[in-house]
């Protein structure tokens, strides 16, 4: 399998008037899952191949500020890879921010998987 995982990146992620960074918010979630045992378990009893994993930011606006990959294609086998994957997600920052183009997101993901450097039975995105 393999997941792009696409983070809306656009104005309306903001810091609220309660001092709540969303944007914050979702990549702590996301580093927060991928470091959860029970996922490591899940990810590692799916199949024998492991997962293909890629870390996207989207927003809008014109083509070189809609969408950007941030962690490219990484085969997560172990608990170590899924931990270093999580840990280049919560380095990262924050690639730009813009209007909303979820249709500009899903073309960039569809392109990625283009370039997966092996067969994948299935492709999912997820925004």
């Amino acid at each position: 399998i393999a997941i792009v995982l696409a983070v809306d990146v656009s104005r309306s992620v903001w810091t609220t008037d309660a001092g709540v960074d969303e944007y914050q918010m979702q990549k702590e979630g996301i580093v927060a899952a991928l470091t959860d045992p029970d996922t490591i378990e899940a990810l590692q009893n799916c199949n024998a191949k492991g997962v293909a994993l890629s870390f996207v930011e989207w927003s809008g606006g014109r083509p070189q500020e809609s969408s950007k990959t941030l962690v490219g294609w990484t085969h997560l086998k172990t608990p170590d890879s899924m931990l270093r994957f999580a840990q280049k997600i919560k380095n990262s920052a924050r690639a730009f921010q813009g209007d909303t183009d979820i249709a500009g997101a899903i073309e960039h993901a569809h392109k990625l998987f283009d370039k997966l450097p092996f067969v994948s039975q299935r492709n999912v995105v997820l925004l």
